[in-house]
């Protein structure tokens, strides 16, 4: 009997960890789109006030 003990605790402990490692992968991943996403904005609306008029891509510099 406590060989099955140990090796239902074994299991059970090994399946929980597997648990929380896919519960930390999963948002592991949602952060990293969320972050792609938010980079992806940036870029995008610089590109957008790079191209409104009247103002130049390079400002000139006055010395």
């Amino acid at each position: 009997m406590r060989l099955f003990l140990r090796v239902f605790l074994v299991v059970a402990a090994a399946l929980l960890a597997l648990a929380v490692l896919a519960f930390l992968l999963k948002l592991l991943v949602i952060a990293a789109v969320i972050a792609a996403l938010v980079v992806g904005a940036i870029i995008v609306v610089a590109a957008v006030r790079r191209r409104l008029p009247g103002r130049a891509a390079y400002p000139v510099r006055r010395l």
